[in-house]
């Protein structure tokens, strides 16, 4: 290679590489400023998500508490919890033509073949403990018979019935309230509403019927639960305009959801 030729290429070389050097060093520093302007836009993303977030939670929350402060207050729900409370403790005396025997053997059947079936399907295998959860008064014992093991809808699907049928005071209360009752449930997408007597801590009333149902917030199987939690707080302060929330936790009576 002549000399000149190697001049050239030499020359060429020195050229290029400080630019190629420069080049690169310009182009990490657009990179690392672009990089970091886009992290910084994508947490002011994140932040405002995660503040809009809070607000509809609260708001979600905010609403519910309202809805239950003024159902509890309409005059139907006050005059129903008179009537129920009244046949509450007087059902399993005007259902005595169904022999006691005769109801425990139908809730067995019910607890063991029908809700212990589910549950273990839905708890890796796991049973319910159906001896305490059978250990309920005698009223909650003949409601849940006549509106849980003795009603023919189905599993899920025992909110369905209105009026038992057997002519007691309590089914006559049931069949004019539980209709808008339910409705109400259903057009705010509650999953249950109970009406709780205060003194007791019976569950007088429930939309959906489930093994909660007719069973005491005091002494009965759930009265540690969620709901028996709530249950203690508004009775401990005693105040009409203010609502309780406990956090989310497994419920024993919806298969531990």
């Amino acid at each position: 290679m002549k000399m000149q030729t190697r001049l050239v290429i030499l020359g060429t070389i020195l050229t290029f590489v400080p630019t190629l050097v420069a080049s690169l060093v310009l182009s990490g520093a657009s990179i690392n400023k672009a990089s970091k302007a886009l992290t910084a836009d994508a947490e002011k993303k994140l932040t405002a998500v995660r503040d809009t977030t809070a607000a509809s939670i609260q708001y979600y929350f905010d609403a519910i508490e309202q809805q239950v402060i003024t159902f509890s207050a309409d005059l139907m729900i006050v005059d129903a919890m008179a009537d129920f409370r009244t046949a509450f403790f007087s059902y399993d005396e005007e259902r005595a033509m169904v022999p006691m025997s005769v109801q425990e053997e139908s809730l067995v059947r019910y607890y063991q073949q029908q809700f212990d079936k589910k549950y273990q399907q839905l708890n890796l295998g796991q049973s319910s403990n159906l001896q305490r959860l059978l250990n309920i008064q005698p009223e909650a014992k003949a409601l849940q018979y006549t509106f849980i093991s003795n009603n023919p809808a189905p599993l899920g699907e025992k909110d369905s019935m209105s009026d038992s049928g057997d002519n007691t005071r309590y089914s006559k209360v049931h069949e004019r309230v539980h209709p808008v009752i339910r409705q109400y449930q259903q057009a705010f997408g509650y999953y249950d509403i109970f009406l709780v007597d205060a003194e007791t801590g019976a569950i007088v009333y429930s939309v959906f019927k489930e093994l909660d149902f007719a069973t005491s917030l005091k002494t009965g199987p759930y009265a540690n639960s969620g709901i028996g939690q709530a249950f203690k707080m508004a009775l401990a302060v005693g105040d009409k305009n203010r609502a309780y929330l406990t956090d989310f936790a497994p419920y024993g009576p919806s298969y531990n959801a």
